[in-house]
């Protein structure tokens, strides 16, 4: 285990969030979650990929994160919270890059709660939202991922069909994670107990106590609502379980590979060594991480949906969208100065909306700026310039039989990816520091993307180009774009320097920047310098003469002093 996953384990522990699930009444229990609920609103979400609504099914809401490029994959995607608890924001933020990642269209259920209905309330509700999805989709291209309480729920849309529901067909997958069940006998107990001195979150007693609230007073909940190990599996689709071993619920872990096997489940469980409670939708450590990975690795594949890739957009629409609001609320109280009272002295007002006029006019300029700027880079748009740039970079890359090369700042993993398509016999590596300033860039959307183009000879890592993590000259190629003029650094051509360290000898490079002066020197000089070095066929290109944008475009786009840096060492 790492030590920030150790420090956090314990930080938890010292907090007593156990405490929270027990110590009281179940009436007390449930008064308390009541107020908590209360105060809990779903969140404003706000995403450029994406078309955000609400339904109401069953008078409780359903929040519908649906990609702008059409999918024909959809999720339904259960919160779990002790069947008390309803979903946080910062869930729906995971949901949000969950939907991301995975490529999947989302359905994310407010069910109803066992503080206020008996269990049966939120299966009818989950069962009306997942017939809706399917006006939408077919069966088999829905999955259902259900976390904790939310987990129990995803599985037991099967014996609820199966229990006079017939005419609904199964969905595709499940993915149940950290899902809890009742008690239902001496041995789940006792191993539930043991697990107990473990688990740093849920307490062993509050599955007991489950019991009654599940109920809620009605005694006519099905037994397989509350002990869902009773349920009828029958026609099940493939069912993947990810528990932490040090969790309270994992004693359930048996129980449900028993009656999987009961039906003939195709099932896989995934047992955490050392993990917490739910841990891949917690990505907060080392291990917490490969989690959320996995998570999505195993979503993309079993799901098997024909994704698009998503090589973002080096102008976020976001930016575009904040400016352009700037803009407009300059223009706003500008006129509110100029055609009200609300500033007395006359040359005042003048001046405010004089300076206001102005700030309105350059965001409007800038905004104009910014949304040609997006359009221009766009994978979808008529210039897709971005495309013309990578597949110009990459056709400068030719790797020998079972070489690897290196593309530094991969980002979204789009020149990684056509190096490593038009070297199918090599293997191409992505790095990337993948900072909080790039945020919507990371990992897993590189890996989507590779899945998406069909691409296998792939990998990416984290690494910063400053100073590379591989020893001298271990790769056959070496390649970026754009990434350097990004890095605070009063010598850039050290960093060519470190990128060229990493390259093999008789390995090409292809390096693509902003190299002017300003940012990089006298780039001529220093291509002379690689030749006095041994380095062969040395090419400084200007790409702005047509060759991936014309001189007028590099001009208003900001990219003057664009230049690739070719040559072999």
């Amino acid at each position: 285990m790492s030590l920030q996953y150790e420090v956090l384990k314990r930080l938890v522990k010292a907090m007593n969030i156990k405490k929270h699930w027990t110590g009281m009444s179940t009436e007390e229990l449930l008064e308390n979650r009541r107020r908590e609920n209360a105060k809990n609103r779903i969140p404003n979400v706000k995403d450029d990929d994406f078309i955000v609504s609400r339904i109401e099914v069953m008078g409780c809401p359903v929040l519908k994160l649906i990609h702008k490029q059409p999918a024909d994959h959809a999720n339904l995607f259960l919160i779990g919270g002790g069947m008390i608890s309803s979903p946080r924001p910062g869930s729906i933020k995971k949901a949000l890059r969950f939907a991301k990642e995975t490529g999947l269209d989302l359905f994310v259920p407010y069910y109803p709660l066992c503080t206020d209905y008996p269990l049966t309330r939120a299966y009818e509700m989950i069962h009306e939202t997942y017939r809706v999805m399917l006006r939408h989709y077919t069966a088999e291209h829905i999955s259902v991922l259900g976390t904790s309480s939310g987990g129990n729920l995803a599985l037991g849309i099967v014996p609820y069909i199966n229990d006079g529901h017939g005419d609904t067909p199964m969905p595709g997958y499940i993915m149940a994670i950290s899902p809890g069940t009742c008690v239902d006998s001496e041995a789940e107990w006792q191993r539930m107990l043991e697990l107990d001195k473990k688990d740093v979150a849920i307490p062993a007693e509050y599955m007991k106590t489950a019991v009654e609230i599940m109920r809620h007073g009605d005694d006519s909940v099905p037994d397989y609502m509350i002990w869902l190990q009773r349920g009828n599996f029958t026609n099940c689709p493939k069912v993947t379980f990810i528990y932490g071993s040090d969790e309270t619920l994992y004693a359930c872990a048996p129980s449900f590979e028993e009656a999987m096997k009961k039906y003939g489940v195709d099932y896989e469980m995934i047992v955490g060594e050392g993990m917490f409670h739910c841990y891949p939708v917690f990505p907060i450590c080392k291990e917490a991480k490969e989690g959320w990975e996995l998570m999505i690795h195993k979503m993309i594949e079993r799901t098997k949906q024909k994704m698009k890739p998503d090589y973002k957009n080096w102008m976020p629409k976001g930016m575009v969208y904040s400016t352009a609001a700037g803009a407009a609320g300059c223009l706003g109280l500008a006129a509110v100065c100029g055609c009200t009272g609300l500033i007395k002295n006359d040359s005042c007002r003048r001046a405010a909306t004089g300076g206001l006029l102005l700030a309105g006019a350059c965001a409007g300029g800038a905004a104009l700026w910014m949304e040609g700027l997006y359009r221009a880079f766009s994978y979808d748009g008529k210039r897709q310039m971005s495309r013309q740039i990578i597949e110009g970079i990459a056709n400068f890359v030719t790797l020998p039989e079972g070489g690897v090369g290196l593309d530094v700042g991969c980002g979204s993993g789009a020149l990684t990816i056509a190096c490593a398509k038009r070297n199918p016999q090599a293997r191409f590596v992505g790095i990337d520091r993948w900072g909080a300033e790039y945020a919507s860039y990371n990992k897993p959307l590189c890996e989507a993307n590779a899945a998406a183009e069909g691409v296998k000879n792939t990998e990416f890592r984290q690494g910063n180009a400053v100073k590379l993590p591989f020893a001298n000259e271990c790769f056959d190629a070496v390649t970026s774009n754009y990434v350097y003029h990004n890095i605070p650094s009063r010598d850039r051509q050290a960093i060519l320097l470190e990128t060229l360290r990493v390259l093999k000898k008789g390995g090409c490079f292809a390096i693509h920047d902003i190299m002017s002066k300003a940012k990089y020197g006298d780039m001529e000089a220093f291509a002379e310098k690689l030749r006095r070095m041994g380095y062969e066929k040395v090419e400084l290109i200007d790409t702005t003469n047509g060759k991936f944008m014309s001189p007028f475009e590099a001009a208003w786009m900001g990219l003057s002093g664009s230049k690739l840096l070719v040559g072999r060492k």
